[in-house]
């Protein structure tokens, strides 16, 4: 018997990083005691940019950084088209629920 197996990659418009590299007015990439890195850390928050279908995720990892790093949690969301307005809207009320900061960022916000 063959097997076949098919990989479907999601196709973005722009990398993560573009995002994150657009948007982020901090340190990008920060090296935490723990040995994961930080998407974006400011004076403040330490963000983690997800693609809004994987917002999930996202909280986990907000909520780690935020930990490891002593500052407030936050995920910048990244959301290309209309459905990723669905995965937001799912997202924030856990987001409120754990004092996770929420910003979108479309395509054509980019610097």
């Amino acid at each position: 018997m063959n097997l076949i197996f098919c990989l479907f990659l999601a196709v973005h418009i722009y990398l993560e990083s573009v995002y994150r590299d657009s948007w982020c007015k901090g340190e990008t990439e920060v090296r935490l005691s723990n040995g994961n890195r930080a998407d974006c850390v400011t004076d403040e928050y330490a963000v983690e940019v997800e693609f809004a279908s994987k917002y999930h995720e996202g909280i986990g990892q907000a909520l780690d950084y935020a930990d490891q790093t002593g500052k407030k949690p936050g995920i910048l969301l990244i959301i290309e088209t209309e459905k990723g307005l669905i995965y937001y809207n799912r997202l924030m009320p856990v987001a409120n629920k754990y004092g996770i900061k929420v910003w979108q960022i479309k395509p054509g916000q980019l610097n």
